[in-house]
Order: C-alpha cells, then structure tokens, then sequence
C-alpha cells in the first residue's frame, strides 16, 4: 500500500517551485469556506428569526407606535 509522506510531498514541491503556489490556494481554500460558511449561517438565522413571528403584523401595525410622528409610517 502506498502511504503519503509529507516531507517528501513538501520538498517535491519544493523542488518544482509550486509550493507557494500550493499554500496560497490552500489559504484561499480556507477563506472561501470561513465566507461561505458565514453567509450559509447568516441565511439560516434570517430563515429562523423570519419564522419566528409574523413579519407582516409587526410591520405594518406597530411601525409608527416607536416613533412620534406615525402619519409618515402609514402604507
């Protein structure tokens, strides 16, 4: 069975000048999954609070009653 050495994988791509090459791609790996991973949270959340209460209750009848001057909130 063939078994993956890292030194000898490192000091190859050290030898075809593709090791820069590779830990930048593998950091921009790493930063497209943290963003990814991210937005994919914030929609979930947004889903969940969204489900939480009745969107169109809360905006349209209890918008003016935060602020003084509810004649500019009415729809």
């Amino acid at each position: 069975m063939y078994r993956i050495d890292p030194k000898e994988i490192k000091a190859e791509l050290l030898a075809n000048n593709l090791y820069d090459n590779q830990r930048d791609l593998t950091k921009q790996r790493r930063l497209r999954i943290s963003i990814m991973s991210l937005l994919l949270a914030s929609l979930l959340l947004t889903i969940v609070y969204g489900t939480l209460e009745n969107p169109f209750e809360f905006t349209l009848s209890n918008i003016g009653n935060f602020f003084d001057y509810r004649l500019f909130f009415i729809v």
